[in-house]
Protein backbone atom coordinates (compact mmCIF):
# COMPACT_ATOMS: atom_id res chain seq x y z
CA UNK A 1 0.00 0.00 0.00
CA UNK A 2 2.81 2.42 0.58
CA UNK A 3 4.57 1.69 -2.53
CA UNK A 4 1.69 2.36 -4.71
CA UNK A 5 1.86 5.93 -2.58
CA UNK A 6 5.11 6.45 -2.80
CA UNK A 7 4.29 5.59 -6.95
CA UNK A 8 2.10 8.51 -7.07
CA UNK A 9 3.97 10.97 -5.37
CA UNK A 10 7.01 10.28 -8.07
CA UNK A 11 4.03 10.71 -10.44
CA UNK A 12 3.08 13.91 -9.40
CA UNK A 13 6.58 15.28 -9.17
CA UNK A 14 7.73 14.27 -12.13
CA UNK A 15 4.29 15.96 -14.23
CA UNK A 16 4.73 18.94 -12.46
CA UNK A 17 8.19 18.98 -13.65
CA UNK A 18 7.20 18.48 -16.72
CA UNK A 19 4.81 21.28 -16.78
CA UNK A 20 7.40 24.02 -15.13
CA UNK A 21 9.49 23.09 -17.72
CA UNK A 22 7.20 23.24 -21.05
CA UNK A 23 6.22 26.70 -19.18
CA UNK A 24 9.67 27.93 -19.08
CA UNK A 25 10.49 26.68 -22.26
CA UNK A 26 8.02 29.04 -24.01
CA UNK A 27 8.29 32.14 -21.75
CA UNK A 28 12.28 31.90 -22.02
CA UNK A 29 11.87 31.32 -25.57
CA UNK A 30 9.36 33.83 -26.34
CA UNK A 31 11.22 36.22 -24.46
CA UNK A 32 14.78 35.62 -26.39
CA UNK A 33 12.93 36.22 -29.71
CA UNK A 34 11.16 39.37 -28.62
CA UNK A 35 14.45 41.04 -27.45
CA UNK A 36 17.37 39.23 -29.77
CA UNK A 37 15.27 37.81 -32.64
CA UNK A 38 14.74 34.42 -33.69
CA UNK A 39 18.60 33.18 -34.55
CA UNK A 40 19.53 33.95 -30.54
CA UNK A 41 16.58 31.97 -29.58
CA UNK A 42 17.02 29.03 -31.95
CA UNK A 43 20.84 28.86 -30.90
CA UNK A 44 20.33 29.05 -27.28
CA UNK A 45 17.34 25.94 -27.67
CA UNK A 46 20.36 23.90 -29.35
CA UNK A 47 22.57 24.32 -27.00
CA UNK A 48 20.41 23.32 -24.10
CA UNK A 49 19.21 20.50 -26.50
CA UNK A 50 23.54 19.53 -26.91
CA UNK A 51 23.67 20.14 -23.00
CA UNK A 52 20.92 17.37 -22.06
CA UNK A 53 22.81 14.93 -24.43
CA UNK A 54 25.73 15.02 -23.57
CA UNK A 55 24.78 14.89 -19.55
CA UNK A 56 22.49 12.15 -20.07
CA UNK A 57 25.47 10.00 -22.38
CA UNK A 58 28.05 10.49 -20.18
CA UNK A 59 25.93 9.95 -17.05
CA UNK A 60 22.67 8.11 -17.02
CA UNK A 61 23.46 4.21 -15.29
CA UNK A 62 21.86 2.64 -18.87
CA UNK A 63 24.73 4.07 -20.87
CA UNK A 64 27.41 4.50 -18.34
CA UNK A 65 30.03 1.74 -18.66
CA UNK A 66 28.19 -0.43 -21.19
CA UNK A 67 29.23 1.05 -24.22
CA UNK A 68 29.63 -1.72 -26.62
CA UNK A 69 28.53 -5.00 -25.33
CA UNK A 70 25.94 -7.19 -26.66
CA UNK A 71 23.71 -9.73 -25.00
CA UNK A 72 21.91 -10.49 -21.99
CA UNK A 73 24.05 -9.54 -19.81
CA UNK A 74 23.64 -5.79 -19.97
CA UNK A 75 22.79 -4.93 -16.15
CA UNK A 76 26.45 -5.34 -15.89
CA UNK A 77 29.59 -3.43 -16.88
CA UNK A 78 31.48 -5.44 -19.34
CA UNK A 79 34.24 -7.67 -17.60
CA UNK A 80 37.28 -9.47 -19.19
CA UNK A 81 37.03 -12.84 -19.34
CA UNK A 82 40.22 -15.28 -17.76
CA UNK A 83 41.38 -18.26 -18.75
CA UNK A 84 42.42 -20.61 -15.79
CA UNK A 85 44.53 -23.43 -16.32
CA UNK A 86 43.87 -26.59 -14.32
CA UNK A 87 47.39 -28.96 -13.97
Amino acid sequence: MLTKNVNKIKDGFVGTLSGIGGLLSNLIGQTLVENYGYNASLTGSLCLSIAACVIFVLFMPETYGLRGTIGDNLAQPHEEKREVELT
